[in-house]
């Protein structure tokens, strides 16, 4: 059995974008937001990023100039709230010589559910479970509000509970 050492540099922000739309909606998103924000992520090294409010009316793993957007099914909804961005040009590993990036077989969607999102990433360095959640808002203004988001968060834990049980 050979093993290989790989040197491992990811990093990782959230952002909430108000819109990844190439159109304007209620005053938000204009012509090339998604290739705006994919270049400034780009510029500031982020390897990925969970995204927030991305009103997206697309469904799939889409590549974008320099990130893979994974996009969760939005059920009822007609716009997607989380998304995943994933880097296709930053190295996330280095073995030797040799600069390791991520393609798309190593991106899989396990669990989505309203604002949630639970993706697996796996390659030959690094096993990864990335949640992408938007939360609701919890300021303790009213007992919906912090119904809304107990309940939320139990989403979250059982999502989590069901995959802990997978490694």
């Amino acid at each position: 059995c050979t093993s290989k050492q790989y040197d491992i540099d990811i990093t990782v922000a959230t952002c909430n974008i108000l819109s990844a739309n190439d159109y304007k909606q209620r005053g938000q998103g204009f012509a090339g937001k998604a290739g705006f924000l994919q270049e400034q992520f780009k510029n500031e090294k982020l390897h990925i990023v969970g995204i927030q409010e991305a009103k997206s009316r697309e469904v799939g793993t889409i590549p974008g100039e320099h990130y893979w957007r994974i996009i969760p099914e939005h059920g009822d909804a007609k716009n997607s709230d989380v998304e995943l961005w994933v880097s296709r040009t930053l190295p996330f590993a280095v073995a030797g010589n040799s600069k390791i990036g991520i393609e798309k077989k190593d991106i899989n969607i396990i669990e989505a559910a309203h604002r949630i999102m639970l993706v697996a990433l796996r390659t030959a360095f690094i096993d990864l479970d990335i949640v992408v959640t938007h939360a609701p808002l919890s300021r303790g203004r009213s007992k919906i509000e912090k119904a809304h988001a107990i309940e939320h968060w139990k989403v979250v834990s059982k999502m989590l509970a069901r995959r802990k049980s997978l490694h």
